[in-house]
């Protein structure tokens, strides 16, 4: 590991040991989840800075065909593995 020494808000360093207490974890760790959250994204892969620019050519496509929904690289539609309720079941650290 790398040592590396950060500078957090007052209210950042309250919740931080709020959090490593309730959860028996320590503060580094919890800094270090936090920065592969952020460096990962939620689902767990380094983040691609094209996925947008892709993701708009996509839907620029879609609306040109008429298609409400971009179709698989094999066929058929892309559809969603989620439902709104389900976002609403994500942990939120306070």
């Amino acid at each position: 590991m790398v040592r590396k020494q950060v500078y957090i808000h007052q209210e950042q360093e309250i919740l931080l040991k709020r959090v490593a207490d309730r959860s028996g974890t320590s503060e580094a760790e919890l800094i270090r989840v936090g920065l592969d959250h952020v460096l990962r994204g939620s689902s767990g892969t380094l983040r691609d800075p094209m996925a947008w620019e892709r993701l708009k050519d996509a839907m620029a496509r879609c609306k040109r065909a008429g298609r409400a929904r971009p179709e698989r690289a094999g066929g058929g539609s892309v559809r969603r593995r989620w439902i709104r309720e389900e976002l609403y079941d994500r942990p939120v650290l306070r």
